[in-house]
């Protein structure tokens, strides 16, 4: 199954003779998205983070992602991660911000839509930079 993206494809029956026409008894094949990893699990409430999604039957590419209406990157409360870049194995965009304490990330398109099991940590703390050191590189 390498090479397909999530969503329902007909079934076409290849011989070495042509292919076989669809018959009653043979039906749709459900292809689910698989969320592998993310990264990082560490947010921060203001967000503008780079999120790294690694799976399974993603889309080929930022254009084919951009061609399922219903393609989104959300997390749990409805915010939406602007997405950079797409992948078959790969989604990398940037989180939005007001992210609600223990939010999870939906990937959806094409009728299919999986969850990551894991929350996120929300950080509220600030980071300031207080010194710079310029005699190490």
């Amino acid at each position: 199954m390498d090479n397909m993206i999530a969503g329902s494809h007909k079934v076409v029956v290849q011989t070495t003779k042509g292919a076989i026409k669809n018959g009653a008894s043979i039906t749709n094949l459900e292809v689910d998205i698989e969320i592998n990893t993310v990264l990082p699990l560490t947010l921060h409430k203001n967000g503008g983070q780079t999120l790294t999604i690694t799976g399974k039957f993603f889309p080929r590419s930022i254009y084919e992602a951009k061609s399922f209406t219903d393609f989104a990157v959300t997390f749990t409360g409805g915010g939406k991660c602007a997405v950079i870049s797409v992948s078959e194995t790969q989604i990398i965009c940037t989180t939005p911000k007001n992210l609600p304490d223990s939010a999870k990330v939906t990937v959806a398109f094409n009728g299919k839509s999986t969850e990551f099991s894991t929350a996120f940590t929300i950080s509220t703390s600030s980071q300031t930079v207080t010194s710079v050191d310029k005699t190490q590189i």
